[in-house]
């Protein structure tokens, strides 16, 4: 991948406060689910209760234009089609399926291993509620937006030197988008993990509006 396509326009204050990230054990590039209890507990079932996205008093942000992201919960590949993942230098997206649901997966086309994952978080039917409810636990969390929606970059570990990075985007108050990027020291983004995933997330709300 020319990853310069991808992080040349970001500049580079933005990219420092950005760089937030997820736990880089995870296995073949599967990002681990935020705030997992040790015992294997799925985050929906956590002892620490979601708050609502519609309780006034929360500081959860609202989402005032939310997307449509049908299409993607049913094929999680169509957030970047063939012709805008080759765009910002991706391979085809593959599908796939965790507990927390289905994602896609882009390869960088640079041979490094590198990879992006667009996922649907089944569990977080609060929207990013869910997640804000999860923050005491987490090794990172840092509100942000992207594009005019709300968003956190959010893990239980910060492995930003490794060039992971998870990003989790409110596309309503009920639905939440992950984008998790995984960066080898082999392609030129290392370690920019987390400008990796906000590209990609901005691309993908352009592509969702009908811009792409």
């Amino acid at each position: 991948m020319t990853v310069r396509r991808i992080v040349g326009g970001l500049s580079t204050t933005l990219v420092a406060v950005a760089l937030l990230t997820a736990c880089s054990d995870s296995e073949g590039g599967t990002p681990s689910p935020i705030g997992q209890p040790s015992t294997g507990e799925s985050p929906a079932s956590s002892s620490a209760a979601p708050s609502s996205s519609a309780d006034p008093a929360s500081d959860v942000p609202r989402v005032t234009e939310p997307l449509d992201i049908s299409v993607v919960k049913q094929d999680p590949c169509a957030a970047l089609p063939e012709s805008i993942a080759a765009g910002l230098n991706l391979l085809p997206g593959v599908r796939d399926s965790i507990q927390q649901g289905p994602y896609c997966k882009y390869e960088y086309d640079d041979d490094s291993g590198s990879i992006v994952n667009v996922q649907y978080e089944e569990p977080f039917s609060n929207g990013l509620a869910d997640v804000y409810a999860r923050k005491e636990a987490l090794g990172v969390f840092e509100p942000t937006t992207v594009s005019g929606y709300p968003a956190v970059y959010a893990d239980r570990v910060d492995s930003r030197s490794e060039g992971v990075c998870q990003l989790l985007v409110g596309m309503s108050d009920t639905e939440v988008l992950t984008f998790y990027a995984d960066l080898r020291p082999s392609t030129s983004d290392y370690p920019q993990g987390c400008a990796v995933a906000e590209k990609t997330a901005e691309t993908v709300i352009e592509n969702l509006k009908g811009g792409a």
